[in-house]
């Protein structure tokens, strides 16, 4: 696949081995430069260590790295071959903005996306793979496999599964909230009777206590993941409560990004071989691609039902590879968490199926795993509560009529609230999913018909929002004669100028319908912004010179429009010289910014020396050079940082150089060095 279309995507999930295929692909390949993108540093380290080999021939670099580097930079890292770790990730904005400048710098690049799941559940359910491994119509994915499926087949091992709740008075009163304001008079009793119900039996369940000591071992290795830093502290504050019956002294250790202390608390603990309970308690670590050994399970104090997050982190347990069956403690605080598992028994339902209908019968392993529920009573009551609720459609329904009959349309943001307290927005997006088979619920074809009378728009959201966004253009448009809308612009809590910028990118990349390039065109899109942009900052750096008679413009310098002209006119001379290809300047952009007192070169020495006059006009107004660290001229030049740096240059320490005639110059302004030279 990757011979034949340059692109292939392996989606399988976490401990399958994934990243060994990607090994194996540059073992095969010794002669060839490997470009290998992952999340963070740590993800790849881990994965190193797994594999023997050298393996020289790959330059391993993060996707945030990949989003600051300039042109030039980017020529220097096309590979034959560019491996794109947890390829998911490239959904968010500005990763997925490096890796397509990456791509289009590398044309020639052979792709290998790696992930568990290439669908992004909580940006309107994007799928990467169609997004990134589409070539002439065809998905490239070259395997592809569920959790499910997986310990189906035994390449995972079955799970004993607990699942339980905490914390649960915030859900409590989430729905106390919405029978108080969403629920009709005559059908309050029943839902109050049928909450009432619901917070007596989940106070009837085994506390976290009983469970611990029911399930985790004395001498047991366990993975705790938290969400944040004060549910970490919380949870360990508890700990010695809930274990009390399992060890008296159990071993805890943390492991979160940003404090690299605790990466050594996270060596010891896979070192320590202590019969004791061992913990380690995790913050956004350890979710994805990275294998840990000897693990009896995980422990999930989960406040989120994202399906990414939840299988990364199971996944955890899953891969241990010693032959014990894993534990999987799913400690939620909300009832939607509940239902989590019931994705994977599905998966594994589905694998069933797919195998015997394709007469291999001899491949399933197991096709189900032992599932202790706690709350099977609470679980039941909140599907009754669910039900009762979900049948005042027409309560809902009267809202939409209401916001219809304000707005003229039923474009509900996904966060309106309505003055009764009903989160409309939700609902509106809620029915639409229904009507596209995305989610579960029961619409009728009266239901339609009645949403249909008072403008119901069935399209998915991301229509809708793009159809929004771009009357926001249009606006401008309207307002500025053109689309060139500066990058930093927002209007209506939309940011405007990386939106055009992305739609411009998309068409590009041949990836913006027809009907949405007519619809731009028509409000005067610039699809090649390349020249226009330059005429727009030439217009600014004339204005400057204008002003002050030259182009000497501090790099920090800002317009009015938040735009670094300082930096711009520094670039102009990189593409003068051919430092930047993509960039080169015509003679005649030459030209028309020579008249404009252009200065071709000796760039450091006249920014020295534009510095300089600055301090030797301070001197002059004051008599010396005691200038505090933080000062800023007038302009906004930081002459405070500037003088530090020459003393440090005068002390020969720092990136500065200090020449002889600038040591006289200074000390003719009376500088004061703070230690003899």
């Amino acid at each position: 696949m990757l011979k034949t279309y340059g692109c292939a995507a392996v989606i399988h999930p976490t401990g399958t081995g994934k990243s060994f295929i990607a090994f194996k692909l540059i073992e095969e390949h010794p002669d060839a430069q490997f470009l290998w993108l992952s999340p963070n540093d740590y993800i790849f380290e881990s994965q190193r260590r797994n594999v023997s080999g050298n393996f020289n021939n790959v330059v391993h670099m993060t996707y945030t790295r990949l989003i600051r580097m300039n042109e030039e930079e980017l020529n220097l890292l096309c590979s034959e071959y560019i491996i794109l770790d947890e390829f998911h990730r490239c959904g968010a904005y500005c990763w997925g903005t490096g890796v397509e400048r990456l791509l289009k710098n590398c044309p020639r690049a052979k792709v290998l996306g790696l992930s568990a799941t290439p669908i992004r559940y909580l940006d309107n359910c994007r799928n990467m793979a169609e997004e990134l491994f589409t070539v002439k119509g065809k998905l490239c994915v070259a395997s592809e496999m569920t959790l499910g499926e997986a310990i189906v087949r035994g390449i995972l091992p079955a799970p004993q599964y607990v699942t339980t709740m905490f914390q649960y008075q915030q859900e409590l009163h989430r729905y106390q909230k919405r029978i108080n304001w969403q629920v009709p008079n005559g059908a309050k009793d029943i839902s109050q009777r049928q909450l009432n119900a619901l917070r007596r039996a989940l106070g009837q369940a085994d506390g976290l206590e009983k469970i611990f000591s029911r399930h985790l071992k004395r001498n047991g290795k366990y993975i705790l993941f938290c969400t944040d830093w004060a549910q970490m502290q919380k949870i360990k504050a508890q700990l010695p409560q809930w274990l009390r019956g399992i060890d008296d002294s159990p071993q805890i250790y943390c492991f979160y990004a940003g404090e690299r202390e605790t990466e050594a608390e996270y060596e010891e603990f896979l070192k320590d071989q202590r019969n004791h309970l061992r913990l380690l308690l995790c913050i956004n670590r350890l979710n994805e691609g990275v294998h840990v050994a000897d693990i009896d399970g995980v422990i999930l104090f989960r406040v989120t039902s994202s399906p990414i997050l939840y299988k990364q982190q199971i996944g955890r347990a899953l891969t241990t590879g010693n032959g014990k069956q894993p534990l999987i403690l799913d400690i939620v605080n909300n009832f939607d968490g509940l239902s989590s598992v019931g994705t994977i028994r599905a998966e594994m339902a589905a694998a069933v199926q797919k195998l015997r209908s394709a007469g291999k019968e001899n491949l399933v392993r197991v096709d189900k795993f032992p599932i202790e529920e706690q709350v099977e009573d609470s679980i039941r009551l909140v599907r009754e509560l669910e039900n009762t609720l979900n049948n005042t459609w027409d309560t809902w329904y009267a809202e939409a009529c209401a916001y219809f009959s304000s707005h003229g349309n039923l474009a509900v943001p996904r966060r309106y609230v309505t003055e009764s307290g009903m989160q409309l927005g939700v609902w509106i997006q809620t029915q639409r999913a229904v009507f596209n088979g995305k989610a579960r619920g029961n619409l009728t074809d009266e239901h339609v018909n009645a949403l249909n009378a008072i403008g119901m728009e069935w399209g998915s959201v991301l229509d809708s929002v793009w159809n929004e966004t771009w009357k926001l253009a249009k606006e401008y448009y309207e307002a500025n004669g053109n689309l060139l809308v500066p990058d930093s612009f927002q209007i209506g809590g939309i940011d405007l100028g990386k939106w055009t910028a992305y739609q411009r990118s998309r068409k590009k990349n041949g990836r913006l319908s027809a009907e949405r390039v007519a619809k731009l065109n028509e409000i005067g899109m610039v699809w090649d912004t390349v020249n226009s942009r330059w005429e727009q900052r030439y217009a600014q750096a004339k204005r400057y010179f204008d002003k002050k008679g030259n182009l000497d413009i501090p790099s920090s310098y800002r317009c009015e429009d938040g735009f670094l002209l300082g930096m711009w006119v520094a670039s102009q001379r990189k593409a003068k010289t051919g430092a930047n290809k993509s960039k080169r300047l015509t003679a005649e952009q030459i030209d028309r910014l020579t008249a404009i007192g252009m200065d071709w070169g000796g760039t450091q020495e006249t920014q020295w020396q534009n510095a300089y006059r600055r301090a030797e006009e301070y001197y002059q107004q004051n008599g010396n050079l005691n200038i505090p660290y933080a000062y800023c001229t007038v302009d906004g030049y930081r002459l405070g940082r500037w003088l530090a740096r020459q003393k440090n240059a005068g002390r020969k320490s720092g990136n500065c150089v200090m020449t002889p005639e600038r040591v006289a110059k200074l000390e003719k302004i009376g500088i004061v060095w703070d230690v003899a030279r």
